[in-house]
């Protein structure tokens, strides 16, 4: 574990920063509330509601992350601690607000988020109806999974100069936000690189969704939680899943592996690892393509993934997380000149390469 001085400002900052532009990046793919439900007073809410509802019409229902229509700022803005925990306070009041309005209709409560004005449920056609017209709800997102992406090379991006100057990662950590690590290999094992582990997954018999933590749990924070998904999905006779859930190992050593022998290293080869495990194992051909199985993230797990990163900043002197995975295409940048500054030396690398929605469910 590591004792460095953390700046703990500079981290809620960017942090807060990081999660803005996921659900930003989310908020793209919104629905617009149909107009018996538009209100000029949440500005956010231009989706195409009627498509979610046709979709839960068909399949009978739809897991959609609700934006809840409160005052926020993001926590490296509120200098006392007071501060922040009232406005955990106000997204906790309204989360249940939400929920009491929702819980008489066929609505299942997915995941409630504490440093986000977000969560996460489980709708029918005329429960989504009813969800638009909630006058605490901002926005309303359909949680989808998403792919895995990986392209990296050292020598592309020049390690060996900046190993040469000092720059290794030593004293730092590095969250791999993915398929899991596996910690017996020589990268991890010989210097115990895995300092604290968690894993995010969902079991959702409708998409053939399964949690890929250990005991089927959907959520962990125990020893070994992190490890990869590939026993998982071995176990259930998935060969193809299985294969993908080495892809968390693979970045990690891209990231961090280090065998104190060489020559092939991670590019932060001293740094420390946190291994969160965001997949679920998917069995049906209709969701993964060609393949009979696959791995892939829910939008909600990832921000459960995030949310436990924030928890341990002040515990490890977290200087990067990946998230190698795929979404939708965007149009629009989190380049204005405060959230440059906001992000500074907290650099998120999220893959680029645009993906097509994989769920074709009907």
């Amino acid at each position: 574990m590591n004792n460095v001085p953390i700046d703990e400002n500079k981290w809620l900052r960017s942090w807060v920063f990081v999660v803005a532009c996921v659900i930003t990046g989310l908020i793209t793919q919104m629905v617009a509330l149909p107009a018996f439900a538009v209100d000029a007073s949440k500005p956010e809410t231009v989706i195409r509601v009627p498509r979610l509802i046709d979709k839960a019409m068909q399949q009978g229902t739809v897991r959609v992350i609700v934006g809840l229509n409160i005052p926020f700022t993001p926590e490296g803005q509120l200098a006392a601690p007071q501060a922040r925990e009232n406005q955990h306070q106000t997204i906790a009041t309204t989360q249940n607000v939400v929920w009491q309005k929702m819980a008489r209709f066929h609505a299942r409560l997915i995941a409630k988020f504490k440093y986000i004005p977000f969560m996460t449920l489980r709708v029918d056609a005329e429960a989504l109806k009813q969800l638009a017209q909630v006058a605490e709800v901002r926005s309303i997102t359909e949680d989808v999974p998403v792919p895995l992406i990986m392209e990296s090379s050292n020598g592309v991006i020049g390690s060996n100069e900046a190993w040469a100057m000092g720059y290794t990662g030593a004293g730092q950590t590095v969250a791999i936000l993915d398929t899991g690590v596996d910690k017996t290999h020589p990268f991890f094992s010989t210097a115990n690189k895995v300092v604290s582990e968690a894993c995010y997954s969902t079991n959702d018999a409708f998409y053939t969704s399964m949690s890929a933590c250990p005991s089927g749990v959907e959520e962990s924070t125990a020893p070994d939680s992190g490890i990869d998904c590939t026993a998982v999905a071995n176990d259930l006779g998935l060969a193809d899943a299985a294969a993908d859930c080495a892809h968390g190992t693979h970045v990690a050593g891209s990231a961090a592996g280090n065998d104190g022998i060489g020559p092939n290293f991670g590019v932060a080869k001293d740094a420390e690892v946190i291994a969160v495990q965001v997949f679920s194992i998917f069995s049906d051909p209709s969701i993964c393509g060609t393949s009979g199985s696959c791995a892939l993230s829910w939008n909600t797990d990832q921000m459960k993934g995030l949310e436990r990163i924030f928890e341990l900043h002040s515990t490890f002197d977290i200087a990067a997380v990946n998230m190698s995975l795929g979404g939708g295409q965007y149009f629009t940048f989190c380049d204005t000149q405060v959230q440059k500054a906001a992000i500074a030396n907290v650099p998120i690398a999220i893959s680029q390469k645009h993906t097509m929605p994989l769920m074709t469910k009907r």
